[in-house]
């Protein structure tokens, strides 16, 4: 049987196994408060990701009005009717 012995008379090494017994881990949960933000604050990462999601739609939108009108004036294109 272990006889006990009290912790301040522990040596250094026998205090770390024992408080790193005692500790538990958070298993990937963060301890600090959550806030979350109001809508009405301007945010600068919102603003950008929202103006580089609009000029993605502007570049697909223009490459598609390229691609059918470059369709669309070659299947015209200027052959004289004799």
């Amino acid at each position: 049987m272990k006889r006990y012995v009290a912790y301040k008379d522990l040596s250094k090494k026998e205090k770390k196994k024992r408080d790193r017994e005692k500790r538990v881990t958070w298993e990937g949960i963060k301890p600090v408060t959550r806030v979350k933000e109001s809508k009405k604050l301007y945010s600068r990462k919102k603003r950008k990701k929202d103006d580089m999601k609009l000029m993605k739609e502007e570049k697909m939108s223009s490459f598609l009005f390229d691609l059918y009108f470059s369709s669309y004036i070659s299947s015209y294109s200027a052959v004289p009717v004799v």
